[in-house]
């Protein structure tokens, strides 16, 4: 029955409407509500009222819908704050008050009632087509202010940014691997605060030519330039949540409000105290390779942002499909846009959408009678540190990169998790094979290199001239991105050798069904300044004296092992060890079950020694452990004054002649 004697007239006498009503029904006069000429606004908006609640039931219903809904979402139109209907595709929905404000003449918002709110309608928005206007920004600089670096960034702190990898990491894992591969949570990682005097910024509508500048704006995340522009003058609160709203934005793409009352709480973490606190209360975790990483990027130094060569294309390959192509100009069109009517005026209907084509009508394995590992011993998959010290022994010690990423010479990628060396190299397979089918093509005799060739990957001759190029090629799964692609000494060195016939190619989404490809000649001969970062200052010889003395091996194991936790205890027992000079400990040992899938992980392990040491409660993996006969020291087993402990005692006994004392 209807909720009143107005609405019940209204829609019975006026719409048509049967007087006992289902969703259906309501669907149906929502359709027939804008198919009538100069409707009344007040009773319009009455009406939908009552019939919104109604239909958003059903667009949250989890059940297959009714046949009708296909032909509902397909036609209905969406009433607007200017009183008329329009296409759901042609309006948005004004979810930012000081946004919609900035945009009120420009686009046309969806009529919202008192009783709901723009995310309870969300499912109702996602069946229709209707955009937040908060997703469908675009925000740059609308010019670049003049700024002062921070010294000792207050917002975006180390601590602060830890914990914004934290979240990410464990809210949404494979957002993580994304924003790592296309170069987002690096940059932000190696962001600078900067303060300023004014900021400016743009906000364009995409799929559309609807552009306005707000000044009136406190903070802003700027990606490309890996800044943080803060104004100088303003309010410490208003500050920190604009912060929070452009990074949210960067992390989170269209779903970013869901993430920005996290990353507001997140923001100006000053001390380790208030991080444990933070991190301990979400009890957050993430793998050792990912935080060494992070931790990497945030002590590393921030690269200066380099300008991009210009492709130089042969003309003879200018007609290549999948080549880079750059779009200019803004575009035309109406999306969003607002066809002049006013206010008060009496409501319009607009157009019905035309050719919508709608017709009516794992768990752990169980430990079982043979015993874990390949003769019914615990299996010992061992962990990610576990080759770092031979790596570590092996790599050039004053090799300094000139930019900041240490890892872009393959030789030497010392964290790189056997998942991670797999899927680059399918990446590099993917964009090498696509690179020689695409030289074939075109009539060149092109040969691929053996896998890890010095130099480059691929020559190509021209048959008709004799003419060679050698390509080393880069491949991406993703966008190229700032981080950009880096030459090994080695491949640097074969560039300017061999001049105009070195190419580099960039192939971008390599592994997707249309990779694209950028050439640049010479890539060396077009290098017209080098830039030392202050990396280089640890190779710096101090006024009268010799090169300073590099840290020892051990040393720099000991450093290296600690990037892989952040528990202060295991920090503590490594730098024990070295003080000590006992064998440093593998960090994060799996331990895996005779089918190969992993059943615990322990914090850390002296596999050959047969010692362990658990933290955390982990009693199933203390007990596998023990059954192998190691000694497992748990936490309570490990004092303030770790050199004190049995372990260390035990440890000193492994390193005599002979065996150890029971």
């Amino acid at each position: 029955m209807y909720e009143s004697r107005e609405l019940e007239q209204f829609l019975v006498k006026r719409i048509g409407v049967s007087r006992t009503i289902g969703t259906e029904e309501l669907a149906r006069a929502w359709r027939q509500l804008a198919e009538q000429e100069n409707p009344d606004p007040d009773a319009v908006s009455a009406a939908l009222s009552r019939i919104m609640p109604k239909v958003l039931g059903e667009a949250r219903s989890e059940d297959e819908h009714p046949e009708w809904w296909a032909a509902f979402v397909g036609e209905a139109l969406v009433w607007t704050y200017d009183n008329e209907f329009v296409q759901p595709e042609m309006a948005l929905a004004g979810d930012d008050v000081q946004l919609r404000k900035l945009f009120a003449n420009q686009v046309e918002f969806v009529w919202v009632p008192d009783s709901l709110s723009h995310d309870r309608l969300e499912p109702l928005y996602r069946a229709l087509g209707v955009r937040r206007l908060s997703e469908s920004l675009r925000v740059s600089l609308d010019s670049f202010p003049e700024v002062t670096e921070v010294e000792t960034p207050s917002v975006l702190t180390p601590w602060s940014k830890r914990l914004l990898a934290y979240l990410v990491r464990n809210q949404a894992p494979e957002r993580f691997e994304e924003l790592m591969a296309n170069d987002v949570l690096p940059c932000l990682m190696q962001a600078a605060e900067f303060s300023c005097k004014a900021l400016v910024l743009r906000f364009s509508l995409e799929d559309s030519p609807v552009s306005l500048t707000d000044s009136d704006r406190h903070a802003f995340w700027d990606g490309e330039e890996r800044r943080l522009y803060l104004l100088a003058t303003t309010d410490r609160e208003d500050l920190l949540d604009e912060a929070a709203e452009s990074i949210a934005r960067a992390l989170g793409g269209r779903q970013f409000r869901d993430q920005e009352d996290a990353v507001r709480r997140i923001l100006a973490v000053g001390t380790e105290e208030r991080f444990r606190k933070l991190h301990d209360k979400k009890g957050w975790h993430m793998p050792p390779g990912q935080l060494a990483r992070i931790n990497e990027l945030i002590g590393a130094p921030r690269a200066e942002k380099k300008e991009t060569a210009e492709p130089v294309q042969e003309e003879a390959i200018d007609e290549d499909t999948g080549v880079r192509e750059t779009s200019t100009g803004a575009p035309t069109g109406g999306r969003y846009t607002r066809s002049g009517a006013t206010a008060g005026q009496g409501g319009t209907r607009r157009g019905r959408r035309e050719g919508t084509g709608v017709s009516h009508g794992g768990t752990a394995p169980a430990r079982g009678g043979t015993g874990f590992g390949p003769a019914g011993g615990a299996g010992r998959r061992g962990s990610r540190s576990k080759e770092i010290s031979d790596k570590i022994r092996s790599a050039h010690q004053n090799r300094v990169p000139v930019y900041v990423y240490r890892e872009s010479d393959h030789e030497t990628q010392l964290e790189e998790s056997t998942e991670e060396k797999q899927r680059r190299e399918a990446i590099g397979e993917a964009a090498e094979d696509f690179v020689h089918r695409q030289e074939l093509e075109k009539g060149y005799k092109a040969e691929r290199m053996p896998k890890g060739h010095p130099g480059y990957d691929i020559e190509v001759t021209d048959q008709r001239t004799g003419e060679m190029r050698f390509i080393e090629v880069k491949g991406q799964d993703e966008d190229w991105g700032a981080r950009g692609v880096g030459l090994s000494a080695r491949q640097f060195q074969t560039a300017v050798e061999k001049g105009t016939a070195y190419w580099l190619y960039i192939v971008e989404h390599a592994r997707s069904e249309q990779p694209k490809i950028t050439r640049i000649q010479n890539p060396a001969g077009r290098i017209t300044e080098y830039r030392f970062d202050s990396g280089w200052a640890q190779v710096a010889a101090p006024p009268g004296k010799g090169v300073p003395e590099q840290p020892s091996d051990l040393e720099q194991l000991s450093e290296k092992l600690k990037t892989y936790t952040d528990d202060p205890v295991c920090r503590s027992v490594i730098d024990a060890c070295l003080q000590q000079e006992l064998d440093l400990p593998e960090i994060g040992y799996e331990l895996v079950a005779g089918d190969g899938g992993v059943i615990g992980e322990v914090e850390l392990a002296w596999p050959d020694d047969e010692v362990a040491v658990i933290l955390t409660e982990l009693h199933k993996e203390g007990d596998v452990l023990e059954g192998e006969d190691w000694r497992v020291f748990r936490g309570e087993d490990i004092p303030e004054d770790v050199i004190t402990c049995e372990l260390f005692s035990l440890l000193s006994r492994m390193d005599e002649p002979g065996e150890p004392e029971p």
